[in-house]
């Protein structure tokens, strides 16, 4: 028994993640695959989209990641349909908050065009839920 035991383990090991295609990572998966953990990226779930709600996504400003990018805590600024949240309903401006949800399959890095300034009044003028694989141009 003690000799099926490393086989059956290797079996185990050998399968894919069924989660880690492209939009079922969670957001900690997504972070800890990019440069720097992903301090400075565009993230957003990709359900936002589907639901109408384009332009929305959250800029990551602050990880900390655990259990080799499994777990962990997110910071950043939420952009809501083009708008930083909280000038939105009349709140008062917040540096960062906790991201909620990181648990949640179905994160995805998000690029806009150009970069969102939350104290200036300019506002993303193209939906930045295209994803980064999106504008890969494959080989002929």
């Amino acid at each position: 028994m003690a000799s099926s035991l490393p086989s059956s383990i290797s079996k185990i090991l050998s399968k894919p993640n069924p989660f880690a295609r492209k939009g079922h990572q969670s957001l900690f998966e997504t972070l800890s695959s990019l440069p720097n953990d992903g301090l400075g990226s565009f993230v957003a779930q990709t359900q936002w989209a589907k639901q109408g709600n384009p332009n929305s996504y959250w800029q990551v400003t602050k990880v900390k990641l655990k259990h080799e990018g499994q777990h962990g805590k997110a910071w950043g600024r939420l952009y809501w349909r083009g708008k930083l949240a909280e000038t939105i309903k009349g709140r008062t401006p917040e540096r960062e908050r906790l991201i909620p949800g990181g648990l949640k399959h179905g994160w995805t890095v998000v690029q806009p065009k150009k970069r969102p300034n939350p104290d200036s009044d300019e506002h993303i003028t193209r939906d930045p839920l295209e994803t980064v694989s999106d504008n890969i141009s494959s080989p002929n």
